[in-house]
């Protein structure tokens, strides 16, 4: 025996002021076929497909109602009915598209759950108590779309689901006649059982998870592989269902898109003349829907868009126009043209990032993989004969050694999640005193290399890492220290021509805290402020400069940039040369708040620049 629905009162498609309808203001031409139910889908998106002459009406399973229950009173209880709503010849539609997302909840109004004529002795309501102050009737309201739905035997059925939580809620079913009300039974329902007839072994069980890494399978085919990756960038799915064996009679259901540990979360079911399809949550339904409808289930089920296949035979190549099948045919090679020019570009990314991914190394790793990053990194730069001591020594100290002009240089590498010790830092000193005895010479550089804080993004770690105190003791104790963050950005000075391989090299045996520093430069100062778009900066000068001059720039603690003096005006008059006061200069590159000039000058002897 068929339930009876639970509602305050019956509601049909032209008086509904719940679900405005919209009017062919348009003039729009609406065809007949294929009927279409929205159910909880925003008006938006269905006026944007009526615009393109689908014929769409809309339902809800309901929406949440507050209910004003009180732990003051807990005998007391209101009368509650369900609000969902649907087309009454629903069983007549061909599609049927809901979204399980919660919507709007709407206060308790009294008005609403009573019904507006009585005709037995008894009536039958759910009842809502305290503690209880949500009613849910979206569960029930599904239960009774699963009833409509299964009466739809007679021709085929589209039914599409954005799914969301699983959600069970308990309802107490009551009777008032004339000894009062009395609560007769309590039952469960879930907002899933309008599949309930179509797809129970992909159901139960059903798992709530949230999450938004996605894995489009491919067997569908590539064109609607193709659409769905296209919408899933910023998709969210809720549930993961569970994965039905195929020797269960489930040949004709097929996983479409599985999160990162193989768990489906979107479905297709296909059941004698029903068609099923459950996404996950798609940001942009208006775009997905429109595309899925004008593109995908035209060609998966011509038979249900009768109205706009009618013509379809204009598409032979018999009755094309004019024209028409050159440009086709100059469509599908510009497509192949396209399609291969992006493979090649892929390849040459893919060939771009094993060629660099040393720096990415440089950044991210720990243990042996950061100390072979950091050897290549050296080999790049010039060193010869770095070698692995791990390779080298069952029991090594160090990590890395190099035989370098001035004698040897001994390096301790390390990734770590925050900063170094006191003895992290202090320990590759103790090697070089032991490496030292051994050779019986003064000539061993100490360098110690971290890579901190590993697991932030470079630009939100603490930079430089190591404490005063930690610097000050490395220069008393000849000693460098070094991230691999500054490693990363010297790559970059180097190509930019920056600073030279050389004196890169000659830097690393310095002692205290590593600075890659061009030679022969002295500082201008930073700008005290800057006209068009900061390519004219105005100096504070204490110094010659000269239009066509070489600047470098010093940007976060790093020699970063190259430019040149475009142009120099004092006074707003253009000049050549400027030696002191306040003066503005053009440059080609933007310059920052915090970024410090300083001026290539070959002139200066060694001694000078040691001495800025």
């Amino acid at each position: 025996m068929k339930e009876k629905p639970l509602k305050s009162k019956k509601i049909n498609i032209k008086d509904s002021n719940e679900i405005p309808e919209k009017v062919d203001a348009l003039n729009k031409i609406l065809f007949e076929k294929p009927q279409i139910c929205f159910i909880d889908i925003e008006n938006k998106i269905k006026d944007n497909l009526m615009e393109r002459g689908f014929n769409i009406q809309s339902g809800t399973l309901g929406k949440g109602v507050i209910v004003p229950n009180t732990n003051d009173y807990l005998d007391k209880g209101y009368k509650c009915r369900a609000n969902y709503f649907f087309p009454e010849n629903l069983h007549e539609f061909d599609i049927i598209v809901l979204d399980l997302k919660p919507k709007e909840l709407i206060p308790y109004n009294a008005t609403e759950h009573v019904k507006e004529y009585v005709e037995e002795s008894s009536d039958y309501f759910f009842f809502s108590q305290s503690p209880e102050t949500l009613f849910n009737p979206k569960p029930y309201g599904s239960y009774i779309l699963g009833n409509e739905i299964a009466e739809i035997t007679s021709h085929p059925l589209i039914l599409i689901v954005f799914a969301d939580e699983y959600i069970t809620y308990s309802y107490k079913l009551a009777k008032q006649s004339y000894n009062g009300v009395e609560i007769v039974d309590k039952i469960k329902y879930n907002n899933y059982q309008m599949l309930h007839h179509f797809c129970p072994e992909i159901l139960y069980p059903i798992e709530n998870k949230t999450g938004k890494e996605f894995n489009v399978q491919k067997e569908f085919g590539s064109k609607f592989s193709e659409f769905l990756n296209k919408y899933i960038v910023e998709a969210l799915y809720n549930v993961v269902f569970k994965n039905p064996q195929i020797n269960n009679g489930l040949e004709n259901y097929r996983p479409l898109i599985k999160n990162s540990h193989s768990e489906t979360v979107s479905f297709l079911r296909t059941i004698k003349n029903h068609i099923v399809f459950v996404f996950p949550q798609i940001k942009d339904k208006n775009s997905f829907l429109c595309e899925l409808f004008t593109n995908h289930l035209i060609t998966l089920c011509p038979y249900m868009f009768p109205s706009y296949m009618e013509f379809k035979w204009l598409e032979e190549t018999a009755y094309m126009l004019p024209n028409h099948k050159h440009l086709l045919e100059l469509k599908e090679t510009t497509k192949k043209e396209y399609e291969e020019k992006i493979g090649r570009l892929d390849k040459e990314i893919e060939n771009n990032h094993e060629k660099y991914k040393c720096l990415h190394y440089l950044l991210t790793k720990t243990g042996n993989e950061l100390v072979k990053s950091v050897k290549t990194f050296l080999e790049w730069l010039g060193f010869e004969n770095v070698k692995i001591m791990d390779d080298e020594n069952e029991s090594p100290e160090e990590d890395l050694q190099i035989q370098i002009n001035e004698g040897l240089l001994v390096i301790e590498i390390t990734g770590i999640e925050g900063t170094s010790t006191d003895d992290k830092c202090s320990q590759i000193g103790k090697i070089r005193n032991r490496r030292q005895e051994e050779r019986h010479n003064t000539d061993v550089f100490a360098l110690y290399i971290v890579n901190h804080q590993r697991h932030q993004p470079p630009l939100r770690r603490e930079n430089p890492p190591f404490k005063e105190h930690q610097i000050k003791d490395a220069v008393i104790d000849n000693r460098g220290l070094l991230t691999t963050w500054q490693l990363y950005n010297l790559y970059t000075s180097i190509r930019n021509g920056v600073i030279s391989k050389d004196e890169a090299r000659k830097a690393l045996i310095k002692p205290g805290l590593i600075e890659f520093r061009p030679q022969n430069c002295i500082s201008l100062g930073k700008p005290v402020d800057f006209l068009s778009k900061k390519k004219v900066i105005i100096l504070d000068l204490h110094h010659k400069i000269e239009t066509n001059d070489e600047l470098i720039v010093k940007r976060k603690n790093e020699f970063s940039h190259k430019t040149k003096i475009l142009e120099i005006r004092m006074n707003n008059e253009r000049i050549e040369s400027a030696n002191c006061g306040t003066v503005g200069i053009q440059v080609d590159i933007d310059i920052k708040d915090s970024d410090e000039l300083f001026l290539k000058d070959d002139s200066l002897s060694e001694q000078e620049f040691s001495e800025i």
